[in-house]
């Protein structure tokens, strides 16, 4: 008896001589974080270079001849890696409380648009923050939110050199040291280029 294999892909279809219909579930059970985002590239969603993931995927995602795409996967073990940034690690449990549990991220997908639940992050110098976003990958419209608990200033500084367009807010350039604490947030409007550094705005609080 083999292993499982991590990927389940199951078709069904109907009145394929008259009016055609389908649909394609996708099944992910324990995948690498890092073979998804492969498999994506390869299927024209270009999530950007200087990104690395790792952790295992769990859940399924739809894709249905007469409605639009959706469904949900887990992140568990949770690793994000931007540029010269990091590495972050999903939070773990506090080993002085043994019932605490770690939930996983939820990343969900509607239609064109996929949504980063709060993910709760490590980092090698000791900060923590929990993100959140949406990224429309057909505008490329983008939000994401971050809460930041002494995260280095040259750590967004440097994830950020990886985002021509998303460059650091001045204030933020100009510091060459320190660390951060509040929330974040950034948004890039539908259709800009990732030339077009004027179509994102940063607020703070």
């Amino acid at each position: 008896n083999g292993a499982a294999l991590p990927l389940a892909v199951r078709l069904t279809a109907s009145s394929l001589l008259k009016h055609p219909a389908w649909s394609v579930h996708i099944g992910l059970d324990g995948m690498p974080a890092a073979t998804l985002l492969e498999i994506a590239g390869r299927l024209g969603v270009q999530a950007p270079a200087a990104l690395a993931v790792e952790g295992k995927l769990t859940g399924g995602f739809e894709f249905d001849s007469a409605a639009a795409p959706h469904g949900a996967i887990e992140w568990q073990e949770a690793t994000l890696k931007i540029g010269g940034a990091g590495p972050y690690k999903q939070t773990a449990p506090d080993p002085t409380a043994p019932d605490q549990k770690v939930a996983p991220a939820r990343l969900a997908l509607e239609g064109t648009k996929l949504t980063l639940e709060s993910l709760e992050l490590s980092g090698p110098g000791g900060g923590t923050g929990a993100l959140s976003g949406e990224w429309d990958f057909a505008s490329g419209a983008v939000q994401a939110t971050a809460s930041v608990n002494k995260l280095p200033i040259d750590d967004l500084n440097a994830a950020l050199k990886a985002f021509p367009e998303m460059s650091s807010p001045a204030p933020l350039e100009r510091c060459g040291a320190g660390d951060l604490e509040g929330d974040l947030k950034v948004e890039r409007t539908a259709g800009a280029t990732q030339e077009d550094a004027a179509a994102v705005r940063w607020s703070a609080a």
